[in-house]
């Protein structure tokens, strides 16, 4: 059975990282902080695709040409120009070129954003519209919300049922327009 793991990734290993996994129908969530308990917890999963909540790229300027297009559409990002953002990109970076290099695909996705664009009112409206359940215990904090629906990002992915903004520097993978009103039947999990 597959599954799409998803992480809301501190700029600083002394900060909360929330990691989701979805497999099957259930979504479950945990907290961490190293780069080693992060790759530990995804190799265990050897996931289809990983969404991190992180750039996984450096642009020239304080925005990337398709976070350009993204805001230009009503959604906030924050730029690169700001030291905590760069110090989250490199870290990013890092974990994302150790995924790759053991064969795991990793998108960049960013959770408000997501659930903006799937139209729900939050992430329980979103797991409901995918009939999926909440591992008891999981979501305990905001980071592992969030690390959740980039987990459900990855998700929608994989059934090539998303929205993005792509670009020459990179893509950013959203949730899909119309989640919560039944159009995107396909992202649901056969079992």
């Amino acid at each position: 059975m597959p599954s799409f793991v998803g992480i809301d990734l501190a700029a600083s290993p002394k900060r909360v990282t929330g990691l989701a996994v979805v497999r099957g129908r259930s979504v479950s969530t945990k907290s961490t902080h190293t780069d080693e308990e992060i790759l530990n917890f995804i190799v265990a999963e050897f996931p289809e695709v990983v969404a991190l909540d992180s750039p996984l790229s450096l642009g020239r300027g304080p925005f990337r040409d398709f976070e350009l297009a993204a805001v230009s559409k009503g959604f906030r990002l924050l730029p690169l120009t700001m030291r905590s953002m760069r110090s989250l990109a490199i870290r990013g970076m890092r974990i994302a070129h150790a995924l790759s290099s053991l064969g795991i695909k990793v998108i960049e996705t960013h959770p408000t954003s997501a659930v903006k664009s799937s139209g729900c009112a939050d992430v329980h409206d979103i797991i409901r519209s995918l009939d999926l359940e909440v591992v008891p215990g999981s979501m305990s904090n905001r980071h592992e919300v969030d690390a959740a629906v980039a987990a459900l990002a990855a998700m929608c992915y994989s059934a090539r049922t998303y929205y993005s903004f792509k670009g020459l520097e990179g893509e950013l993978v959203l949730l899909p327009e119309g989640l919560c009103k039944g159009a995107c039947d396909s992202v649901r999990p056969r079992l």
